[in-house]
């Protein structure tokens, strides 16, 4: 007799706050005590890939942003004006466009500010051709999720492609390398302060370099890693380097293996691991070796020093990589080169890998049982990650 009590009160709890036009089952269990402690279970995800709802357009190489309310901003590469940017909502798992971004802005770089807002950077303005090679812009707006709308603000003071924006616990914004349109390496920085929307000099980096990655310390301060010296020379960057907020100057961080086309995720307990990608090595016949790499490297802020972090399995650069929240990191897709120029030749990657922190070691997880085809990786609030590509979002539950 319990037993059914509790059935039919669990039924009529259920259906009483089903009522609730701005309620979903997911949220009624996780929030309501009575349900909790009656066993609703209707909140228990299953762990592994599974399909979320599909964009409302096609985004390509476009920018994710998790938001301070735990939204998920996708914007840029839709090639539909109107269509350029909307936000994924994990509480209902539906997608809801924002008011349109001045441009379509792909390959544009995105920063989370102190105050909640989303800046974008650049982003390239028209399609690539040989009398066009440098088709990137320096203008930059401001979303304010509040409002649902998007704002111009000051244009970057140097043009460049290939740099990386990182938010600073001043609220400030550091801008840092890339390459300008005369295609030389910049070592110059430059600081966003959203306060004034005003733009100024920063130190600039020992070393010149684009397509680096840039990762926020516990501290605050911002360690650089990878990336080309010069795209002529085809030189991997081997130096690391830190920006102390505090002195507004850069530290040596020590060497690593010089490796592009690489991730450098901070993990919860706040190291760095900077994994695969891709390097080079002497010019042979005219061609310059490169192979893609399967090391990986853990920096540790503490006593600012570089460890071994064993091995990623199969080579591969141009990959995605996530910090989880029950420690270490997950990787997926990416390419792999094979044999050296002129015959080279790229494959797929297709198997995900994870790192464990206690182990300091990597284990196959297998072919995704969902195919990703991402172009951003995000962490939501409940650790898990959300994986988006063209008109496709997909979930990793752990």
């Amino acid at each position: 007799m319990r037993s059914v009590m509790r059935a039919l009160l669990l039924a009529a709890l259920l259906a009483g706050l089903a009522a609730a036009a701005d309620d979903n089952p997911v949220k009624r269990c996780k929030n309501h005590y009575i349900l909790r402690q009656l066993g609703c279970i209707i909140d228990e995800a299953p762990s592994g890939w599974s399909e979320a709802a599909p964009l409302r357009t096609y985004h390509g190489a476009h920018t994710a942003t998790l938001l301070q309310d735990g939204r998920v901003l996708v914007a840029g590469d839709t090639g539909v004006a109107e269509l350029n940017a909307e936000i994924y909502d994990p509480a209902t798992g539906a997608w809801t466009l924002t008011s349109p971004m001045s441009k379509d802005r792909p390959h544009n770089v995105a920063v989370l500010l102190a105050d909640g807002r989303v800046l974008v950077l650049g982003g390239e303005v028209a399609p690539w051709t040989p009398r066009n090679w440098f088709n990137y812009d320096g203008t930059a707006e401001v979303f304010d999720p509040r409002a649902n709308s998007w704002k111009a603000t000051t244009s970057l003071p140097k043009l460049r492609a290939g740099f990386t924006a990182t938010a600073l616990p001043t609220g400030e914004v550091l801008v840092v390398g890339g390459y300008d349109d005369t295609d030389n390496s910049l070592a110059t920085a430059e600081l966003y302060d959203p306060a004034t929307e005003q733009w100024r000099s920063a130190a600039q980096m020992r070393i010149a370099r684009f397509w680096h990655a840039a990762t926020s310390l516990p501290d605050g301060n911002v360690l650089i890693t990878g990336g080309w010296y010069d795209d002529m020379y085809q030189e991997q960057v081997m130096e690391t380097e830190i920006y102390d907020w505090k002195s507004g100057s850069w530290i040596d961080a020590g060497m690593i293996t010089g490796r592009a086309g690489h991730t450098a995720t901070r993990l919860d307990d706040g190291r760095v691991i900077v994994a695969g990608g891709y390097t080079s090595d002497i010019h042979i016949g005219g061609f310059r070796l490169f192979w893609t790499l399967d090391t990986a490297e853990m920096f540790d802020p503490a006593t600012r020093s570089w460890s071994p972090a064993g091995s990623i399995g199969t080579p591969r650069f141009g990959h995605l990589a996530a910090p989880l929240s029950t420690g270490g990191a997950l990787m997926v897709q990416g390419t792999e080169s094979f044999n050296q120029p002129p015959a080279v030749t790229y494959g797929p990657v297709v198997n995900a890998v994870s790192f464990s922190e206690s182990s300091a070691s990597w284990a196959d997880l297998g072919v995704p049982s969902i195919e990703t085809a991402a172009t951003s990786v995000t962490r939501l609030n409940d650790g898990t990650l959300i994986f988006v590509g063209g008109n496709r979002a997909v979930l990793y539950r752990y």
